[in-house]
């Protein structure tokens, strides 16, 4: 856990490293919450912001912020603060787990294209299909979904081609 004095010095170290939940408060030197807010909303799509404030316009904070219940008036008593952080510990999971899922679906839709134009144009050969798999998977895509991958691939588009 880190704390910063401004929203900048927030943001910069947020780049340096992942930021599972962020908690703000909307009044703070330099940038406002409701800036800070916005920044984190457009540059970290896996962050859960928070608000803990004394003053603030609901409807603003409402906009950039999952769920009322990560907003938080102050004073808000530590077990409170807990209950909620955990809800969103909860809810990046989630939402991690979904991203996830849904990234192995687009991999496996585009390798399945790759495998019908490779095969039917003769540029890959069946004995060199799993190097050809390997250097088709995006950088961002490890060998572990790769393995996931193999029950997900239809590869009837093989036999459908061999049999040509």
């Amino acid at each position: 856990m880190d704390f910063f004095e401004t929203g900048d010095s927030a943001l910069k170290a947020m780049r340096q490293s992942q930021t599972d939940i962020v908690v703000t408060d909307i009044r703070m030197p330099g940038m406002s919450g409701y800036d800070f807010l916005r920044l984190v909303k457009n540059e970290f799509e896996s962050t859960v912001p928070m608000v803990l404030s004394g003053q603030m316009d609901e409807g603003a904070v409402r906009a950039l912020v999952p769920s009322k219940d990560f907003v938080m008036n102050k004073p808000c008593s530590r077990d409170e603060l807990v209950r909620r952080i955990r809800s969103a510990i909860v809810q990046r999971e989630n939402l991690v787990t979904v991203r996830r899922k849904l990234s192995e679906e687009r991999v496996v839709e585009g390798l399945e294209l790759l495998l019908r134009r490779g095969l039917a144009s003769g540029l890959v050969n069946f004995s060199d299909l799993p190097d050809y798999l390997r250097a088709s998977l995006p950088l961002d895509v490890s060998f572990d979904t790769f393995g996931i991958l193999d029950d997900k691939l239809d590869l009837s588009v093989l036999d459908d081609l061999r049999d040509r």
